[in-house]
């Protein structure tokens, strides 16, 4: 995806219509400087949630 330049009040300077909900998200989260054993743990959450939803549909099928 490239950079688009946005002059806007976000502090990304990213335009914000070229990322989806969820990366804007993250952005604001990662913008507030994560610890490493909190940034570990979130990716964890994040593994563990889309596990479950693989899971969960392999389960349908």
């Amino acid at each position: 995806m490239p950079f688009v330049e946005y002059k806007g009040t976000n502090s990304t300077n990213i335009n914000p219509q070229s990322l989806s909900n969820v990366q804007m998200e993250l952005i604001k989260l990662y913008s507030t400087n994560l610890e490493m054993d909190e940034l570990i743990e979130l990716k964890k959450i994040l593994a563990d949630y889309y596990a479950e939803k693989a899971i969960n549909e392999a389960d349908k099928i």
